[in-house]
């Protein structure tokens, strides 16, 4: 069933026309009233006018006595002028009337105008005449004779006439009403249409635009308002369209850009549930998009480590980082995961997007090279005791030898040295990142300055070689959960480090300050400093800023790799500053601390 809609032209038109037609029959209404009113009080002057000509000679017949003479008079008057006279006494008798013998005549002492009339005042009316038998007007004045008595003198007229002329009178503003009606209603159905083609246009045009027509213009002829309306919502269409263009385009390069990356991203409102996920991110959790869609990840996808991550990282502020481990029958797949924060537009609450990273291969490339190494490093381990055991042996030989040969077994036995130290270096680092991979590092809670001394007291005998003076700073004891021998020897290779490149006679600091939750232990020396190019570098393996200095002094270039691998393992954090000329601080920032 259609329901019919009222268009601006039914909602208006009808209100208009019967104001129109109202307010035509309150004029006409008021017209006729007044042009009654006008004419009877025209009428009643008239009359008053007659009876105050015809007074005097009407008075010198009543005081000579002569009724007859009077009443004569009244008919012979009446004939003339059209008007019925009646005279009146006081008491209410007739004396003289122009219609009908006095001797008929009743008593008018009741009547309403002659009450008036015996009061001195003119007397008015308008009734049914029964001696007449018609409506008529009636008006009676006071006339005083000479001897002080005072007659009533009447003029009444039928007023059938006046109400000829007043239905004629009617009828004229009948008719021109009809005709104003007539032509108000064409006039403003013309004036109506006039308004409304436009509009019904800009509704038709705005139809379409919500269709999605945002190219078709209105077209409004009208120079006014509608034609302002009309050139405004084009305007308003000519943007809207712009940006809608403007918003497919980047919503488009946005999906081009995340299906071409192989990186797998997923976008996930308030609710945890997700509303942009691209191809990559769909493979690594082998789901189809219909399945998840608009969808919480637990609910498609049950491994508790993401989910986990997922609720980490709505739960902080800062951006999260993780290895997941997502296990697949016999061969596991390791995902690195990033999540930060989503601020969501005209939105209180915030949403997050989550990078995932497949580093399967480089892990399991990572694996091979830890096994290498450690592998060679143990293979190695052997023949290069065997190699130490030898030249030591020939060297404490009693037999004598030439220079030559002491010479060169020095030689043999400080590259053994050398090459043992490092291969004992490399197994240490294997064993850290086994142990930290795994989550098999074993902590206890041991007192700090404890670990500290132990670690000055080990790089002693290297201190006082070249007159370097180790001062430990604490202001207070501390306790910390880390693995005791580990974290010793991260400290040993720091002050090591310092007294290496420290001038002889000069100071190596290390002071200890607590920063919430977390201990900080700095290295201070006044050595040579490093250079700013540098220091992103530092903790790699095998990286020396000064070779041939490094190799003098006998190092590895695995010190500073074990100081940071170590760290790592206790979830801290290694980091340098440091000026040429003027030393260098190396501090290390390990969570978790326990204040007694």
């Amino acid at each position: 069933m259609k329901i019919f809609r009222k268009t601006l032209v039914w909602k208006l038109y009808p209100a208009f026309l019967l104001i129109s037609f109202f307010s035509l029959v309150v004029i006409a209404f008021f017209a006729v009233i007044s042009t009654k009113s006008f004419y009877l009080q025209s009428l009643s002057d008239s009359l008053i006018q007659q009876l105050s000509i015809f007074e005097t000679q009407i008075n010198e017949l009543a005081e000579s006595g002569k009724t007859a003479h009077v009443d004569k008079f009244c008919k012979t008057l009446s004939s003339k002028i059209s008007t019925r006279i009646t005279v009146i006494l006081p008491s209410g008798k007739v004396i003289a009337d122009s219609a009908e013998p006095v001797e008929k005549m009743a008593n008018h002492l009741g009547r309403p105008e002659i009450i008036d009339a015996t009061q001195g005042k003119t007397g008015t009316n308008i009734r049914f005449s029964e001696t007449t038998g018609k409506y008529m007007l009636y008006v009676a004045v006071p006339a005083k004779i000479k001897d002080g008595s005072l007659l009533i003198l009447r003029a009444s007229v039928a007023v059938s006439q006046f109400e000829k002329l007043l239905k004629s009178f009617n009828q004229a503003i009948f008719s021109a009403g009809v005709l104003i009606c007539i032509f108000v209603a064409l006039s403003s159905y013309y004036i109506y249409w006039r308004v409304a083609a436009p509009l019904n246009e800009i509704t038709s045009g705005v139809e379409r635009f919500t269709n999605g027509e945002l190219d078709k213009k209105i077209i409004v002829s009208d120079s006014g308002e509608a034609g302002d309306l009309a050139k405004a919502i084009n305007q308003m269409a000519e943007q809207l369209n712009d940006r809608i263009r403007s918003a497919i385009r980047q919503s488009n390069e946005k999906d081009t850009i995340l299906s071409s990356m192989i990186e797998g991203v997923i976008a996930l409102d308030n609710n945890k549930k997700v509303f942009s996920i691209n191809k990559a991110a769909l493979k690594m959790l082998n789901v189809k998009r219909e399945e998840v869609m608009g969808k919480a990840v637990i609910e498609f996808f049950l491994d508790p480590e993401l989910n986990s991550f997922v609720n980490k990282t709505m739960s902080l502020s800062e951006p999260v980082e993780e290895c997941i481990i997502i296990r697949e029958g016999i061969r596991d797949r390791f995902i690195q995961a990033h999540g930060v924060i989503l601020k969501i537009p005209d939105d209180n609450k915030n949403g997050a997007v989550i990078v995932l990273n497949d580093v399967t291969r480089l892990r399991h490339l990572e694996n091979l090279r830890r096994d290498f190494v450690a592998n060679v490093s143990h293979e190695l381990k052997t023949p290069i005791t065997s190699i130490k055991g030898f030249v030591e042996t020939l060297l404490e030989e009693t037999t004598e030898k030439s220079d030559n040969s002491v010479r060169f077994l020095k030689i043999v036995q400080k590259h053994a040295d050398r090459m043992n130290s490092m291969i004992e270096d490399l197994l240490l680092l294997s064993k850290i990142e086994q142990d930290a991979e795994r989550f098999s590092l074993e902590t206890q809670t041991v007192p700090l300055e404890e670990i500290l001394n132990d670690s000055i007291q080990m790089c002693m005998i290297k201190s006082e070689e070249k007159r370097i003076r180790i001062e430990l700073i604490q202001t207070e004891i501390l306790h910390v959960n880390v693995n005791a021998q580990l974290f010793s020897q991260a400290i040993v290779n720091l002050i090591d480090n310092a007294i290496k490149y420290s001038e002889p006679g000069s100071d190596v600091r290390v002071e200890v300050l607590k920063d919430n939750d977390c201990i900080l232990v700095k290295v201070c020396d006044s050595g040579c400093g490093i250079a700013q190019e540098h220091l992103s570098r530092l903790g790699e393996r095998f990286y020396r800023i000064d070779k041939a200095r490094s190799r003098k002094q006998g190092g590895t270039g695995l010190g500073l790799a074990i100081v940071k691998h170590i760290i790592e393992a206790h979830s801290g954090s290694m980091f340098v500053e440091s000026t040429p000329g003027k030393g260098s601080v190396f501090s290390i920032m390990v969570p978790q601390l326990l204040h007694k």
